[in-house]
């Protein structure tokens, strides 16, 4: 696969944990899992309709009884007005700590007290809350030097047309998917469940695996200019699969052997 019109990835990135992700319907776990968030002080990327500018929040108070959310006040402050005037957003965590998704919202209310700006959120019909996986991935060291492209399709005036393709470091993988560090804020581009036609995976012996993919989880490191992402595979043939579980158990036995490890 060509690297013409592709996003390289950094040689310096630390790989991110991100857990499987699993959809909540009912309001009650719902709560909950709002609950944790708010308790550990979870910082929030909030994403506006048809805006590219990512905004920084907190979940300050969960009220389970009324099925509410309070969410503070954005950063940076443009997007205040935003909300006010009644425009849809996305939440979730901004990447390391406590993922979760949720998409269609608007504000019911602004409150300000003490000069303390909170919004009033209705609870999401469902929401992406991501827990411990099956398959624990296992790091990737640079070394190794296994990256991955992505190539998509989007439709234009009803019609499919390609999309730049994203190469990104694989920085974690497992048998059901992996993690990768592309530079760049690529988190506007690519959406949560969104789906990979191709997805290609280097070996180190030259080989690669190839199959399609979903995005489970994506989100930027402003501070380091690195795009998060979390891919699960699909569509993967059995020949596939077999080279991924022995590159699987070759990063397994190189683990054991780390002093580190």
């Amino acid at each position: 696969m060509s690297n013409k019109d592709t996003v390289m990835a950094g040689s310096d990135l630390q790989a991110p944990a991100i857990p499987k992700d699993q959809i909540l319907v009912d309001a009650t776990e719902i709560g909950k899992a709002l609950a944790t968030v708010a308790d550990n002080r979870v910082q929030l990327v909030i994403k506006i309709v048809d805006r590219h500018t990512s905004y920084v929040s907190a979940l300050v108070d969960v009220d389970a009884e009324q099925g509410v959310l309070y969410l503070d006040e954005l950063l940076p402050e443009n997007g205040n007005v935003a909300l006010r005037n009644g425009e849809t957003f996305s939440v979730r965590a901004l990447s390391r700590g406590i993922p979760v998704f949720f998409s269609g919202n608007t504000i019911l209310s602004a409150e300000d007290e003490d000069g303390l700006l909170t919004y009033k959120v209705a609870f999401p019909r469902k929401m992406i809350y991501q827990q411990r996986r099956q398959f624990f991935r296992i790091a990737v060291a640079m070394a190794q030097n296994c990256d991955a492209v992505l190539e998509r399709f989007s439709q234009q005036d009803q019609e499919m047309e390609k999309t730049p393709l994203i190469r990104g470091r694989v920085v974690d993988l497992s048998q059901r998917g992996m993690g990768l560090q592309i530079l760049g804020e690529l988190s506007s581009e690519l959406e949560v469940g969104e789906e990979i036609t191709t997805c290609e995976i280097s070996l180190p012996d030259f080989d690669y695996i190839r199959c399609q993919a979903e995005v489970r989880h994506c989100a930027y490191d402003e501070e380091h200019d690195i795009t998060h992402c979390g891919v699960k595979f699909c569509g993967m043939d059995k020949v596939q699969q077999r080279k991924l579980d022995r590159f699987v158990l070759h990063l397994q036995r190189e683990a054991r052997k780390s002093p580190s490890g």
